[in-house]
């Protein structure tokens, strides 16, 4: 009876020993749900935030406005938040339906992970989806390989694109977030790639609104469903959008979350907290409950015109969209600001000749003489290709068929033709009447 009582003893000490063992390993270096308090409610009051997060930001998902935020511009290691770009660039330059293969030496990829075997293959889209619901560490750098060969030019094709969305406190050193030196974003930058995700890729808004995923896999085909590490986020917050939770030791909890309300859209970002969830909801709760867009310009409103290369004369254009600010709703608006627009041109269009509604620019809304939005600018009207420019197009456009080379060169030969002819006529109506002068000189009129 007592050896087999501490038998039982011991056995049940192993098991606890196991259990505590497997919970550590599956916490350690993984987005998972922080610990923090199961009755969300009462982060949704719409009062002044109070996270315990000392990086963060609410900013309005139309504009970019900031409504919110507590060193905005400070930088941190982002964690995972860093797959956002990484997605937004296989998004834009690979193909969905394509198959990606594992590269050698991937099971080496540490913490999170899809557990990608070498030469294992996955769709691109799978991979996109374990990338940002189960944020596995293997998935960006099998989609760099994928696109790129390596991975120091994938990284360099994401702070392109961070450049060109506008962040100015963000370097990317790896495309996964595990941390590295050098490698740092801000709460206000994540802020501005999951707007231009949500809002330029219906693709990259699919993925992260999506709570659980099967996916399809040539070696690992057990271990087929992928989890939404918001999962909570997206079932208890009225409107939630996802979009990307992230941990490492370096950088503690991070999430990145958005909502939409009536058709109004706000992004708020925590980092290094441990309850970053509760914090985002804070933040959200907080902008609809106390701000709402102001439309300043309505959808297709003149704006101006631009000069396109190529083509003859200025082309009216009017608004693709329309314009917002974001004001108070408890009365006085957060400004008084006075609102212009101002048309840009496209400056990579081809030469041509302009369609009615065709796109071509961009039209900016600017609240005193500060940029807030952008929208697409339409023509209003269709407009000729200046002769010129047709004439130079044929002519040097290998594309362009034979015969309509042929009929440019001799309309440009026609041309020359008529000019030389012209300069003749006049110099020989000069001669003409110098000639006649002469002799109208030289007759002696009868007496």
């Amino acid at each position: 009876m007592i050896v087999a009582r501490h038998c039982r003893r011991a056995f049940s000490l192993v098991l606890a020993v196991i259990g505590f063992l497997a919970c550590g390993l599956a916490a350690h270096g993984q987005d998972t749900e922080t610990k923090e308090d199961p009755h969300f409610a009462k982060f949704m009051t719409g009062a002044l935030p109070t996270p315990h997060s000392k990086l963060c930001v609410l900013i309005d998902g139309n504009t970019g406005t900031i409504l919110y935020e507590r060193n905005a511009h400070m930088r941190r290691p982002p964690a995972s938040t860093t797959k956002m770009a990484a997605c937004l660039v296989l998004i834009h330059d690979g193909k969905l339906s394509d198959t990606v293969t594992a590269p050698p030496g991937i099971e080496k990829t540490e913490e999170s992970s899809l557990h990608l075997a070498s030469g294992e293959k996955i769709s691109l889209e799978d991979l996109l989806y374990a990338m940002m619901l189960r944020s596995a560490n293997d998935t960006p750098v099998a989609g760099a390989y994928y696109l790129c060969g390596s991975i120091p030019p994938f990284v360099d094709k994401m702070n392109d694109l961070v450049k060109t969305i506008g962040c100015r406190d963000t370097h990317f050193v790896t495309p996964n977030g595990l941390y590295a030196p050098n490698h740092y974003s801000t709460p206000y930058d994540l802020a501005l790639i999951a707007r231009y995700g949500l809002t330029h890729s219906s693709v990259f808004a699919r993925i992260v609104k999506t709570q659980r995923r099967k996916i399809v896999r040539s070696i690992h085909k057990r271990d087929n469903v992928v989890k939404n590490t918001a999962e909570t986020f997206l079932k208890v917050f009225p409107g939630a959008n996802g979009v990307k939770t992230g941990y490492v030791r370096q950088a503690g909890h991070c999430f990145v979350g958005s909502a939409t309300r009536n058709g109004w859209p706000l992004i708020a970002v925590a980092l290094n907290s441990p309850s970053c969830r509760s914090d985002v909801m804070q933040m959200l709760s907080y902008g609809f409950s106390n701000f709402e867009p102001s439309m300043v310009y309505k959808k297709f409103t003149p704006a101006g015109q631009v000069q396109l290369a190529g083509v003859a004369g200025a082309v009216p254009v009017k608004t693709a969209m329309p314009l917002f600010d974001v004001v108070s709703r408890h009365g006085a608006p957060i400004a008084s600001p006075v609102y212009t627009i101002k048309a840009i041109p496209a400056s990579h269009r081809r030469p041509g000749n302009v369609r009615k509604g065709e796109l071509v620019g961009s039209v900016m809304l600017l609240a005193n003489g500060k940029p807030i939005m952008t929208t697409g600018a339409v023509a209003t009207e269709p407009a000729s290709e200046a002769l010129s420019a047709r004439l130079e197009n044929a002519v040097s456009n290998g594309s362009g068929s034979g015969a309509g080379i042929i009929i440019a060169k001799l309309l440009v030969g026609a041309a020359i033709v008529v000019a030389i002819g012209l300069v003749v006529l006049v110099f020989y109506g000069r001669t003409l009447t110098k000639t006649n002068r002469r002799r109208r000189s030289r007759v002696t009129p009868n007496v």
